[in-house]
């Protein structure tokens, strides 16, 4: 019998085994729900959002180098930011290395 696996419960599984804290699982969270995104991205969503409504870019910054030293999040590529035109980096949450599944019958 051929099963597919879920996506949301592989991050799930990831979140709970890393033990991330409340800040480094917010960034993710967005990071993966709207992914390639910016910092600028992640900080514009999360401030409209308690508790986070107080966050600097700092804090963004910060919890996505841990994410990335971490495994759970890679460089997406470049793009223009829309308000000071300047280049940005995006971010996507790193793909799941899934091993094949091989159906039998």
């Amino acid at each position: 019998m051929h099963t597919a696996v879920n996506i949301t419960s592989i991050e799930a599984y990831r979140l709970k085994a890393a033990k991330l804290s409340e800040s480094r699982r917010a960034v993710y969270a967005v990071i993966v729900q709207y992914g390639p995104i910016s910092n600028k991205g992640i900080l514009d969503f999360l401030q409209r959002t308690e508790p986070w409504e107080h966050w600097e870019i700092n804090k963004i910054t910060g919890r996505n180098k841990e994410l990335r030293d971490m495994g759970f999040v890679e460089h997406a590529g470049y793009a223009m930011d829309d308000k000071s035109g300047c280049k940005v980096h995006l971010w996507r949450p790193m793909p799941e290395r899934v091993e094949p599944q091989i159906k039998l019958f």
